[in-house]
């Protein structure tokens, strides 16, 4: 059945003008998720190249796993590849800042290097599995990485969970 569903999406999007790489796409969320088009809403606006760029980064990791950090990113940058904030100190999807990306990955980050999307989804990744290492659970893992410690009533994380159960559907 899952096949059925990939493969009528892939015929009946690619018709209506919409390329081969966007309806394998939507094809892999709905297989993968079980989203339909209201479940991906908050992806509407992302740019097939850049979904693809973020869901390759993620597809190692079990579907809990890849929903938090889809959840997290959201919640960071709206998928606003090119994002600036923290007073122009966060950078791209992830909004990861110079001195934290020189942390983790041990080498010189530049924000031109920061907002490539590719190069900010894995920082990124890498980031986000040291701090579930020490952590052991997502709910302290988006805290530290937003607030750079654990904080009660942290809203960026009650952010990430609302946007969470929307794509899970609760």
């Amino acid at each position: 059945m899952k096949n059925l569903s990939w493969i009528f999406l892939i015929l009946f999007l690619s018709p209506m003008g919409v390329s081969n790489r966007e309806a394998e796409h939507e094809a892999y969320l709905l297989d993968e998720y079980s989203w339909t088009s209201d479940k991906i809403e908050i992806l509407a606006d992302v740019s097939v190249e850049l979904r693809v760029i973020i869901f390759n980064a993620i597809k190692d990791l079990n579907r809990d796993d890849r929903l938090w950090i889809l959840s997290h990113v959201f919640a960071e940058s709206s998928f606003n590849a090119d994002a600036i904030g923290d007073n122009g100190r966060s950078f791209g999807l992830g909004q990861i800042q110079i001195p934290t990306a020189r942390f983790y990955l041990k080498k010189h980050i530049s924000k031109k290097l920061l907002l490539e999307p590719d190069f900010n989804v894995m920082a990124l990744r890498i980031i986000l599995d040291s701090l579930r290492d020490k952590f052991e659970c997502w709910e302290h893992t988006i805290v530290v990485y937003n607030a750079g410690r654990l904080i009660k009533n942290s809203r960026h994380l009650e952010k990430v969970i609302e946007i969470r159960e929307q794509l899970i559907g609760a």
